[in-house]
């Protein structure tokens, strides 16, 4: 993702809310013919691959920062009262 590559991932997987932003695509968990299609897609398709892409590194680099990281996790230890 932090280098603007597109997301392919199952439902199953941790990335789904990555791919809601319109970072890549999604498939069923093992289902080979689908990802084979999904694979496919975005190699015939370089415009909508770069397109996810684009999304991809965005999201990285608003999501995936310490910056961001640690104020997520400082929020969730000050609402389990574990920090002042």
């Amino acid at each position: 993702m932090h280098f603007g590559n597109a997301v392919l991932t199952t439902k199953n997987g941790s990335l789904r809310r990555i791919i809601e932003g319109g970072a890549g695509l999604v498939v069923e968990k093992d289902d080979v013919k689908a990802l084979s299609t999904a694979l496919q897609h975005l190699i015939v398709n370089p415009a909508i691959t770069k397109k996810f892409g684009g999304h991809a590194g965005d999201f990285a680099a608003k999501e995936l920062n310490w910056d961001t990281i640690v104020q997520k996790l400082h929020k969730k230890m000050l609402d389990k009262g574990l920090c002042i």
